[in-house]
């Protein structure tokens, strides 16, 4: 993720598998969660960040991410 503020959002089938997004910095610290029920998942920070996707109880679906 770029050195600005940025925001990540994923979109996919609530249906074929509950999703989530969360972000962390460089040392690993958490930035931002995101695990709500519907089809989108958002989080969002600034500076450098790693992004992670994963399933709720290892749910597994496809996605789109974009990233502004």
């Amino acid at each position: 993720v770029k050195d600005d503020a940025w925001t990540v959002t994923i979109t996919f089938d609530h249906s074929a598998g509950d999703l989530d997004l969360r972000a962390f910095d460089g040392d690993n610290n958490r930035i931002d969660i995101s695990q709500g029920t519907d089809n989108t998942e958002t989080v969002s920070g600034e500076g450098p960040a790693f992004i992670e996707v994963y399933g709720y109880n290892n749910a597994t679906g496809a996605y789109t991410i974009v990233v502004e």
